[in-house]
């Protein structure tokens, strides 16, 4: 997909942002069902779109590119809550052991709570 020349000024993208917010927003907060996580994502696909437009220039469609990329990176954060959920016991089990843990004890318990939470039993 082809993109337009490199963008100079900041203009051309604060205005593309200024009137694709609110739609780009709606749609992301319908489809994640989580406003926060919406605006969230949303946030941090601007602050890339900044970067990599004015180095790359605009892309064809830079409301489907902020959709996609904002959408990406709420699906991100989705996962890392999810795998910092899927380890919390195991972190309150280690913390809740008293007195000193042979290292090596320390470490086998480590990693077969890594392999049960990547499934690799």
């Amino acid at each position: 997909m082809p993109a337009q020349p490199p963008v100079d000024s900041g203009a051309t993208i604060e205005r593309l942002i200024r009137e694709d917010w609110g739609r780009i927003l709606a749609a992301l907060a319908r489809g994640l069902g989580d406003l926060q996580l919406a605006e969230d994502s949303l946030q941090d696909a601007i602050e890339t779109a900044v970067v990599h437009w004015r180095r790359n220039g605009l892309p064809r469609a830079p409301d489907a590119w902020l959709l996609t990329t904002a959408r990406r990176r709420a699906i991100d954060q989705i996962r890392r809550r999810a795998n910092l959920a899927a380890k919390l016991p195991d972190l309150a089990y280690l913390s809740a052991l008293e007195g000193p843990m042979p290292r090596m004890l320390r470490h086998r318990m480590v990693w077969r709570a890594r392999c049960r939470t990547n499934g690799l039993r």
